[in-house]
């Protein structure tokens, strides 16, 4: 069956309300986007406890930000606010983000977001905490940190990766419950998602195709959106060229951008930024 989710403006309460409307109209999800505008997660707590049925994503927060134990004590506190329906989005940004808002590099992205997931799932299954990573390590070596455990591991956290590469792809098929992505190339469209599909509108779809488990949600659908041939060109020439070189027609374009304007635009720049952070 179609399940539809919305994604919220700004945290305006004009906006949020637009949310409870759509609940009683029948939409399954909302979820928050997070940038360096509004946070994803105070919007969230104003939902739960504005909404009953629907669940409630953030459409993600920024891995780096925050420490794994801060989002994993945000994600249980709007688990217990929410009965249960919170869904935790995240993914690693970019540079212009991380470096120039939060002061923190922009490295390693596939190792924290491992990582992170690892300590996140330790505190809410109710285990003491105590990890040795590349990123992370708790408690820190040489301190007077104790491995602790969280009192109120009630509720599994589960989160939805905005992935990109395919080592992060194949680690949101590993080790998620869901993949967050945006943009897809129409005509390929019907290979892969059955039900409506609206230009330049996000929406959720049923994945047709068993081979590519890492880009659906547990209970098989995706959120996605076309992009047409006559519609966003520069970005529609991105796609085809991302599709001539890896052979997949969906692209996220999250932080990769500036004002809207995506700072890869072709292959020489995606090899320039790949070399330039160590990623791919």
């Amino acid at each position: 069956m179609l399940k539809i989710g919305i994604v919220t403006g700004n945290a305006t309460a004009e906006s949020l309300n637009l949310v409870t409307d759509a609940e009683r109209l029948g939409v399954d999800s909302a979820w928050i986007p997070e940038a360096w505008m509004f946070d994803g997660l105070t919007p969230a707590a104003y939902l739960a406890g504005r909404t009953e049925t629907m669940r409630l994503g953030t459409a993600c927060v920024q891995l780096g930000s925050r420490s794994p134990a801060l989002l994993a004590m945000s994600a249980l506190s709007l688990q217990a606010m929410s009965n249960g329906r919170f869904i935790l989005g995240m993914g690693t940004s970019g540079p212009q983000v991380m470096e120039g808002w939060h002061g923190v590099r922009f490295d390693k992205p596939v190792t924290r977001t491992r990582e992170t997931i690892e300590i996140i799932n330790q505190i809410a299954s109710g285990e003491r905490v105590s990890y040795e990573g590349t990123t992370y390590e708790l408690p820190l070596p040489e301190s007077q940190g104790k491995s602790m455990r969280s009192p109120v591991a009630m509720w599994p956290i589960p989160m939805y990766v905005a992935s990109m590469g395919p080592a992060n792809l194949r680690l949101t098929g590993e080790m998620s419950q869901g993949w967050i992505g945006t943009a897809f190339l129409a005509e390929h469209a019907d290979a892969y998602f059955d039900g409506y599909k609206g230009p330049f509108m996000q929406y959720t779809s049923t994945c047709t195709d068993p081979g590519l488990p890492a880009i659906t949600h547990g209970d098989g659908t995706s959120r996605v959106q076309t992009v047409h041939a006559n519609q966003g060109l520069g970005f529609r020439k991105l796609l085809e060229r991302w599709y001539e070189e890896t052979g997949c027609p969906v692209l996220l374009n999250t932080s990769l951008n500036i004002k809207g304007k995506p700072i890869v635009n072709d292959l020489t720049d995606a090899q320039e930024f790949a070399n330039m952070y160590n990623v791919k």
